[in-house]
């Protein structure tokens, strides 16, 4: 390695030569820093002051337990707050909720607002020659004002804040409260109005529901009539075919009842005379007046024949003669039991035949009933119908009820409202004085200590080269020679050997 190598690899920065040149310029640095502040205080004093006044708006569903339709239940389904708020902010900056602001405060004949906003952009733009585009009065108040303007949502929550800047606090404030209040406005005006659509095609839905049900009514009916398909009214109705054929069961069964008796104690009296016993104690033979006289006579005889046979021999005449009259009476009752149980047999028979008559009739409603049944099955179709129709109009009714009333009374609530209202503010929000002369003076010293030390180094006055001897290894022998040169402010370099 030569020894101009070594020395360019041995140079290093005084830093006691840089801080004594900071030192010796330090009154320039701080004169210069002063002149800078001073400037841009009085740069500042010229510069507008802006006041920001802000209010906040809580985006929420409102409705309540007496303001929602039945079990009516309110959400936002898929949207998130952050899409909601955005939503919301959009809605604030348009140009329709903005140009009522304008109207409403009378904004055109502010100068702040009406006049032309001139940007650094454009002062740039004038110098080549490009000439601003013309605006109206009204894109002239909308731009100062949307340039003011300031919407956005407080952090994560569904708070949506809308601040105003104005030379003026007590405007700054009132436009900020009037932008918040529009808006609320605005979106009570909107469901308001969605509810009066909603009234509206309800109402032509209704009357055409109306239509549908009067005419699915009809078609049952005509159903009804045409296949003789009528039924009871009352709870538990059913089909006039259904009660004939249960009142002809029930017919029937009391048919066979009373046939199933009458011979039944037919037969009974008929064994009593047949085995020689006494028929008075059948029923049917007591009510029959003959056999009562009949068996009052005999029960006479028999008393005279008793009270004879204590004084007469058993085969006196009178005697005989009281037991041939007795047993005479005997055959009557016999013949009159007889008739007794003939009349049961024959109104076994009437019986018979009446049942044999209900079964007929029976056979003939069954085939009936099964025609109807076949005709139920369509006329329950016409009857689900005519029922889906009329539960869907009154439906539509109880909620064009709800949504007349609504309308009517504006008991709609917006999804929106103020929360804070905006108050004028004491403290101007720009120019921050302390911040400007704070950034101003740190770069005018920063750029000051930084051009001396780069003019330093440059100039070589704050370089140096070190000293050092290079000892050879044993053994070798030592050279040495004039180093090259230098110039009188670096120390000439010698190598040694020892």
């Amino acid at each position: 390695m030569s020894v101009s190598e070594s020395q360019a690899d041995d140079v290093r920065i005084d830093v006691a030569a840089l801080l004594g040149a900071l030192k010796a310029r330090w009154l320039r640095i701080l004169v210069v820093t002063l002149v800078l502040l001073g400037a841009t205080f009085t740069v500042l004093l010229f510069v507008p002051k802006l006041y920001e006044s802000s209010a906040s708006i809580l985006v929420e569903q409102r409705n309540n337990a007496f303001t929602r339709i039945g079990n009516e239940q309110q959400s936002l389904g898929s949207i998130t707050v952050a899409e909601l708020a955005a939503s919301q902010v959009q809605l604030i900056k348009s140009r329709d909720l903005l140009l009522s602001v304008v109207d409403e405060l009378n904004l055109r004949d502010v100068r702040e607002f009406s006049g032309a906003s001139v940007s650094p952009v454009a002062l740039i733009l004038q110098l080549f020659g490009v000439k601003p585009e013309v605006k109206s009065g009204d894109e002239k108040v909308l731009e100062n004002l949307g340039e003011r303007l300031s919407v956005g949502q407080a952090g994560t929550s569904s708070v949506v804040t809308v601040s105003v800047q104005s030379t003026d606090p007590e405007l700054a404030a009132a436009i900020a409260n009037a932008i918040a209040n529009a808006h609320v406005k605005r979106r009570a005006d909107l469901s308001l109005s969605d509810t009066a659509e909603a009234s509206g095609w309800l109402e032509t839905e209704i009357a055409k529901l109306r239509t549908k049900v009067q005419q699915a009514e009809n078609a049952v009916a005509n159903y009804k009539a045409d296949n003789d398909l009528f039924q009871t009214g009352g709870t538990g109705s059913s089909s006039i075919l259904d009660q004939q054929l249960s009142t002809i069961a029930t017919q029937i069964t009391s048919a066979q009842e009373r046939k199933n008796s009458a011979q039944s104690r037919a037969d009974i009296i008929l064994g009593l005379l047949k085995a020689g016993q006494p028929i008075d104690g059948v029923a049917d033979v007591r009510n029959s007046m003959i056999i009562q006289n009949l068996v009052q006579s005999q029960a006479t005889l028999r008393g005279e024949l008793a009270q004879r046979s204590s004084t007469l021999l058993p085969n006196h005449p009178t005697i005989k003669a009281l037991r041939a009259q007795i047993e005479a009476i005997d055959s009557q009752i016999g013949a009159e039991g007889r008739k007794v149980a003939g009349a049961l047999r024959a109104e076994a028979e009437v019986e018979a035949n009446l049942e044999q008559s209900l079964n007929d009739d029976l056979a003939r409603l069954k085939l009936s009933v099964s025609a109807a049944a076949r005709d139920t099955v369509t006329l329950d179709s016409l009857e689900r119908e005519a029922k889906v129709q009329r539960d869907l109009l009154e439906s539509y009714l109880a909620r064009y009820s709800d949504a007349a009333s609504r309308t009517d009374s504006s008991s709609t609530l917006p999804d929106v409202r103020v929360i804070s209202v905006a108050a004028p503010s004491d403290t101007p929000a720009s120019p921050k004085v302390g911040l400007v002369l704070s950034a101003v003076g740190f770069v005018a010293v920063a750029l000051q200590v930084g051009t001396i030390l780069f003019g330093e180094l440059m100039t070589g006055r704050a370089v140096k080269e070190r000293q050092f001897d290079v000892y050879a290894p044993e053994g070798e022998e030592a050279e040495y020679e004039e180093a090259a040169p230098q110039p009188p402010c670096q120390p000439t370099r010698r190598w040694s050997a020892r």
